[in-house]
């Protein structure tokens, strides 16, 4: 009986919308217009305004309500932070690690620098000069490479 009852109903509405939808829009309209504002009263008690007319369980509920969105902003916020501290320990490890093997690049290079100016500093001529371009343009390389780390490497004559 009582599905009969509301198909009844169901095409007692929908014939009334048939014979004049004007209406009903208008009806809908109000109703809408009713939720806005209940929703604008709701977001000026939240930001704490027009809290007079309210009783003491009220501003319980209100006081709840915004303990629940202050402790889901903090969640946010920890959360993001913590992301944030990964993420640069990970950089952190990376640029330890090119930074290592540029310091170990840099002690090779010291070690052939002294190797050449031992081996080749008492002969004269072309072959010292050649020997120091070469090295030369190896360190050139390696601050080309190394240029966007900060590293930078000088060739330093020793005079006998």
């Amino acid at each position: 009986m009582i599905s009969i009852i509301n198909r009844f109903n169901k095409h007692k509405e929908d014939h009334i919308w048939l014979r004049d939808p004007a209406s009903s829009v208008q009806r809908e309209a109000e109703c809408l217009s009713q939720k806005l504002q209940h929703l604008q009263e709701s977001y000026r008690q939240l930001m704490g305004e027009e809290l007079s007319g309210l009783d003491t369980n009220q501003l319980k509920n209100l006081e709840s309500q915004m303990q629940i969105g202050l402790n889901s902003v903090r969640m946010q916020k920890d959360q993001m932070f913590t992301d944030e501290i990964e993420e640069l320990q990970e950089k952190g490890s990376f640029i330890h690690l090119k930074n290592e093997e540029l310091h170990t690049k840099i002690d090779l290079i010291h070690e052939q620098n002294a190797e050449l100016q031992k081996g080749y500093g008492k002969r004269k001529g072309n072959t010292i000069l050649h020997m120091l371009s070469a090295m030369d343009m190896m360190i050139s390389l390696f601050n080309k490479a190394s240029n966007d780390m900060g590293y930078s490497l000088t060739l330093k004559l020793m005079k006998n």
